[in-house]
């Protein structure tokens, strides 16, 4: 991707997330009882999967208002959360847990050299669909300690909502869909991350809990969203990818798992 291009895809999530401040735990489904249990749980896959501790040195690409800035800080790690868009970031510093974290304005891709080696874990929601991988994953090698997990749930292009929304042009426009944001193929993400040069890279799809689900259904659903996730087959269309991998400690071998 050339310059002029990546300057204009920074440009279209600046004024997507513009579009975002109407209502941005709306849009993204986070404010229903059902996306309240969606984010709840995926916090904590998020934890689990990156061994996010007390005294974890990790950094968030794509805080936006902080929902998982919040719900991951629970863990006790130290975070440091990033966010493109000046008025997101602003909306995240007003809430209870701001002074816990680090806050940094701009492109991640962008952070200086006081975070070179840095982290043991950098880490996402909903965020690697709107980036150029090939020049993103190189430049999160350098800020990651060697051994440091890589870890971003992100939407699965097999489940038949996703597929919907990023492949039919009136569905884009009405859903708000930004002009450069995707959704993944399990295999190729894995793909990007191997040839990106990071090791152990698993890629895992689950959830089957929508948000528009009304309360008194979300343990129904969080039961039968758990036999879906085990079910092989079925599991391949649930609605987003947990993304885990590692930057090599030396000599270490490639592998996807």
């Amino acid at each position: 991707m050339s310059d002029t291009a990546s300057k204009e895809r920074l440009l279209h999530e600046k004024e997507h997330a513009r579009v975002l401040l109407r209502d941005p735990e709306g849009i993204w489904g986070w404010g229903t009882p059902a996306g309240r249990a969606r984010a709840e749980r995926r916090a904590r896959l998020i934890i689990e999967a990156g061994d996010i501790t007390a005294g974890s040195q990790t950094l968030e690409i794509g805080c936006g208002t902080g929902v998982f800035t919040e719900l991951v800080s629970r863990s006790g790690a130290s975070i440091t959360a990033c966010e493109l868009s000046e008025e997101l970031l602003e909306l995240a510093h007003k809430k209870t847990y701001a002074s816990k974290v680090d806050f940094v304005g701009g492109d991640a891709a962008q952070l200086g050299a006081e975070h070179e080696g840095r982290y043991d874990v950098v880490w996402g929601s909903s965020v690697l669909h709107h980036i150029d991988l090939k020049l993103f994953l190189p430049r999160m090698l350098g800020l990651m300690k060697p051994g440091g997990r890589f870890v971003f749930a992100e939407p699965n292009m097999l489940n038949p909502q996703i597929w919907l929304e990023r492949n039919v042009t009136f569905i884009r426009r009405v859903t708000g869909t930004s002009p450069d944001e995707t959704a993944f193929y399990r295999w190729r993400v894995a793909k990007h991350l191997l040839e990106g040069g990071f090791v152990n890279v698993s890629v895992r799809p689950h959830e089957f809990l929508h948000p528009a689900i009304p309360k008194f259904l979300i343990r129904i659903f969080q039961s039968l969203s758990s036999v879906a996730e085990r079910v092989w087959g079925i599991r391949e269309i649930g609605g987003s990818l947990l993304i885990r991998a590692e930057k090599p400690n030396v000599q270490e071998t490639r592998g996807v798992q």
